[in-house]
Order: structure tokens, then sequence, then C-alpha cells
């Protein structure tokens, strides 16, 4: 019974990926989807910039939307052994809280902070993992009585890596719902994580339209304010896709003269080279390819990449023919045109007058 429900949820997120307009609608209709085979009374999907697994968009459903701060200062803080990242990096696709600590669930900062305030009792997390990235978090949360089980958790991991490409194909087709920034977008936030102020435009992005789903922006500059507090290097960066299909980049730094903990956030347009990256992840290039689509777009021959990259020209070309045939280009020039008009220029402007 189990495997037939696994494949029409398979093929029901298929057809939701074809079907769906954008990132918050599929992330909305995949929740749907799950809680026909794995039931819960409280679910989070998170979306990640592929690059640096910070959160770009998140939909919250029967939990507290305004918990985004504290449940990112938790997760990019370590506070907890089993974060989206160490998931993917030790390549746990599911966890259950319970199976992790049992009765001692008390010990998980997740636990105290965000479930059990809530009257819920067990989490299941998942990591959506595709192409060898990962593009997205789940946690689904129950009541009391209602513990995630084994077949709960093999469900889930049998159906992640179909949600992840779905994932894959809403970044191409654009993230968030609201417009990018049309002027200075700079957000200085606490050391709670709070908004404490910001220009006009930063703080209308911040405006969440209803009490399920943070606005379209605010995921993502909670995730890379946290990771500053939590960062050595005290800087973060994600990127994300605008409803106009133009890349957007925030980036957090501290603030050092105004107190411990204060960050700023800036959120501007992507220059074509902060976008390479993610796109090759998009298209499904190899780390060698990514490398070799970095000089090629930096304008070097194969003979000065290969130089770089100590590597025959004949393998570098090689190359070049598997990156043309992932984009469905034929030369250089129509490479850099591609990856312009379909990932970098406002699509509004290309409407007829």
């Amino acid at each position: 019974m189990r495997t037939d429900q696994i494949d029409r949820a398979r093929a029901r997120l298929r057809d939701l990926a074809r079907s769906a307009q954008d990132s918050s609608g599929y992330r909305r209709g995949v929740l749907e989807v799950i809680e026909t085979l794995v039931p819960w009374d409280g679910a989070v999907f998170v979306e990640f910039d592929p690059a640096s697994h910070l959160a770009t968009a998140a939909t919250c459903v029967d939990l507290d939307a305004d918990q985004c701060a504290t449940a990112f200062d938790i997760e990019l803080g370590a506070r907890d052994s089993d974060g989206y990242e160490q998931m993917a990096d030790a390549g746990t696709a599911v966890a259950t809280l319970s199976r992790r600590l049992g009765d001692q669930r008390g010990h998980s900062a997740r636990y105290r902070e965000l479930y059990q305030p809530f009257g819920l009792h067990d989490e299941l997390r998942a990591v959506a993992q595709s192409a060898g990235s990962c593009w997205g978090g789940l946690s689904l949360a129950r009541e009391p009585g209602r513990d995630f089980t084994d077949d709960d958790a093999a469900a889930i991991g049998a159906i992640q890596g179909v949600i992840a490409e779905g994932l894959r194909a809403m970044l191409v087709r654009g993230a968030v719902t609201q417009p990018p920034p049309t002027g200075p977008a700079v957000i200085i936030l606490g050391p709670d994580g709070a908004v404490e102020s910001g220009t006009d435009q930063a703080l209308a992005l911040l405006a969440r339209p209803d009490q399920s789903e943070p606005a379209a922006f605010a995921p993502a500059v909670h995730a890379v304010a946290a990771r500053v507090r939590a960062s050595s290097t005290g800087i973060a960066r994600a990127r994300l896709r605008g409803a106009d299909g133009t890349w957007l980049v925030l980036h957090a730094a501290p603030l050092r003269t105004d107190g411990p903990g204060r960050v700023v956030v800036t959120i501007e347009p992507a220059r074509p080279p902060e976008i390479v990256t993610i796109v090759a992840a998009v298209i499904g290039l190899s780390p060698r390819e990514t490398e070799v689509l970095e000089h090629l777009l930096a304008g070097r021959t194969s003979v000065e990449i290969a130089r770089k990259l100590f590597l025959s020209p004949h393998t570098v070309n090689d190359h070049v023919r598997h990156i043309f045939e992932k984009t469905g280009v034929h030369t250089r020039q129509e490479l850099m045109t591609w990856l312009f008009f379909s990932h970098y220029v406002d699509r509004l402007n290309t409407e007829p007058s």
C-alpha cells in the first residue's frame, strides 16, 4: 500500500513541477502532496541557494512564521546537531527527533524553542538533494502521541529527490513573488534577529502578505544574518531569483561600531559573475564544467583555460562541448547571449509595446 502511495506522490510531484506558476505555489503544493503520504500537524518547507545552503524562501503551514529568525539562529548557529547543511554533508536524507533523542528531546533547541511551546512533540526533517546539490529542507511536526515512524521517514526519503528536481525547475521559472528593489535596499537587524530599521525599499520587501508564509525576502534576510553571527569571517551572501526573472544577491556583515550582534543586510541586483555557480547547478554542470564556464565567460581560450586548470586543451574542449549540450547552444557567443538574456536581463523589458 505504501509503495503505491509513494508512486502516486511521485507522479503528483512531477505534475506539480510542470504546472506550478512560481516557487511559492510549488512549495505549498508539495506540502499538500506530502500530507496525503505522511500526515503532519505543522510544516516548514525551506528553499536554498545550493551554493551557500542559505535559505532564500520558506513556506510555513500551521506554524508561526514569526519564528523565522529563531529557526535560522538555531540552524546556522549549530545549536542542534542535525541541521540541514550537516545532514546534506553527511549524506543523511531524513532524520526524526524521536529516533535521535527519544525521551531526551528536551536537549534539542528546536524542540524547546519552536515546537514544545506550540504543543508539538516530534519532528521529521529532510533535505532535498539532486545533481550533487541541496535545494531545500523540509521539517514536519506532530503533536504528542503521534511520533514519526521509520516507514514515514522511508516514504519521505523516497520522494525527496523528486522534490529537489522540482525546486530546480522553479529556480529557472522564478523564485519569489515580489518585485526586486527599485532603489537602495538596506536592513539593520538587532542581536535578537528583529528588524530595527531599513530603507523604504527594504521594508517593503519584508512586508508579509499573510500569516502562513514569510514575505519573499524575509527567510533569506534572516538566514544571511544568522550565518554572519555564526561565522568567523563575519560575512554571508545568498542569491535568489525575482519574479521578473532577474537574480538578486543579499550581502550581510556585522555592524562593528554599534554593539555586538547587529547586522546590516543589503539587497541588490546580481552581476553576471555572481550567478554563474547557481546557474551551473540549475542546468546540471559538473564542478569541472563550472570552472570551465567561469573561464569561458572571462573570455579565455581553450589553451588558456587548459593552462589555468592543468588540463589538456582536448579535455577542455570536451568540457566546452558538454556545456554547449546542456545549455542548448553551439558557440561561445551563443553561450554568453543565453546566460545574459535567460538569467540576467529583466524579463519585463521584453514585453511587446
